[in-house]
């Protein structure tokens, strides 16, 4: 009878604990909701921090393409662009890109009034940011005044980031609202940095003896081994900076990150070989190391728009074109005589825009 009662007791409950699982209380629910949550921004914040590290290779970049004289300069630049992007975000970005239902621009929470708790929104805004300065600083090296630099750096992160942020990424931005696919900033940052260096690249005329008598470019390059050091750092912050981009992993998005990474991996492989190839075929059997950082930073730009969607045949096509693009572009500039030092128009320009039809393509 003991043993009848217990095993009574036991399907009992085991009924109750099934109840639960197939129809949770809404306190529950809640509990799974806030997991979800936590998950998603410690995920969102890693990948912010790590995204940060990119700066270091984008310094370690100028610094091997740039001459040594003006390193301190370029130094100094790149930490400006965390420390103003900061300041500016909270005083005016993060209103601008992300408050109200105007689909132009945003007008809510200068300053973050009322917005205590962003969990992590905030951060990968800010890093954002100073991206866009950064590429905008590769087209420009050694050639702006300080104040007018700075003056600009805060133009682009206080104001002009922001506003393209809201009509890409916001709910009520106007791109946003037309389908417009750009989830890890190929125009948003990427064609909009270069686009603004590139105007300021003709407004300040190309860098003096850059180019010769007949038309020759020969840039004051002074050490390839920080251009690749750079390049390595870059790399391993490219793949926080796609799949955090996401800004989520649960929900099956795990499996989307995972695709991403992948893509962008693959994209890079057969774009930096594409690269070394094109530039043996430049030169006539030698590799130019510069040209071949070059070309395998736009195969990273290129597939970053379609590395969330796509089959991984498509990441290799992406990558070929994007290194292939790189080296046309730079011809086009140099023709021009557009002085270019860090390559910043002919990756991020070209290879951003053609990152954005590729979306459509595939």
């Amino acid at each position: 009878q003991k043993t009848a009662r217990s095993r009574k007791a036991f399907q009992q409950q085991s009924s109750i604990t099934r109840s639960r699982f197939q129809h949770p209380p809404a306190a529950m629910d809640e509990q799974i909701e806030e997991i979800y949550d936590t998950v998603d921004n410690v995920w969102l914040l890693i990948t912010s921090f790590l995204i940060l590290s990119m700066q270091v290779g984008f310094a370690m970049m100028e610094m091997g393409m740039t001459s040594v004289r003006c390193q301190a300069n370029l130094l100094l630049k790149n930490v400006l662009h965390l420390v103003i992007g900061a300041a500016m975000t909270y005083a005016t970005g993060w209103a601008l890109s992300r408050g109200g239902t105007n689909p132009f621009v945003g007008n809510d929470a200068y300053f973050l009034i009322g917005h205590d708790s962003l969990k992590g929104l905030f951060f990968y805004c800010y890093t954002s940011a100073a991206t866009t300065c950064t590429i905008f600083s590769g087209a420009v090296t050694g050639k702006m005044k300080f104040g007018v630099y700075v003056a600009i750096c805060i133009l682009i992160t206080g104001f002009i980031h922001p506003i393209t942020a809201h009509w890409s990424w916001d709910e009520h931005g106007w791109l946003n609202t037309m389908g417009y696919h750009d989830i890890e900033g190929s125009g948003g940052i990427h064609i909009l940095g270069s686009a603004i260096g590139l105007a300021g690249a003709i407004a300040l005329k190309p860098r003096i003896g850059v180019f010769t008598s007949t038309g020759r470019y020969v840039p004051p390059r002074s050490s390839p081994a920080n251009v690749v050091i750079g390049l390595f750092t870059l790399i391993a912050g490219w793949y926080p900076y796609v799949s955090g981009s996401l800004q989520t992993v649960h929900g099956g998005m795990i499996d989307v990150c995972s695709r991403t990474v992948d893509n962008t991996a693959i994209g890079l492989g057969y774009g930096s070989i594409a690269s070394l190839l094109f530039s043996m075929i430049k030169n006539k059997g030698k590799i130019n190391i510069f040209e071949a950082a070059t070309g395998t930073f736009a195969a990273l730009v290129s597939v970053m728009g379609v590395s969330p969607y796509v089959k991984p045949w498509v990441g290799v096509i992406v990558g070929i074109i994007g290194a292939l693009l790189s080296f046309i572009a730079c011809r086009v500039l140099i023709r021009l005589r557009i002085d270019d030092p860090m390559s910043s128009i002919a990756i991020n320009l070209a290879c951003g825009i053609w990152s954005l039809v590729a979306v459509g393509l595939f």
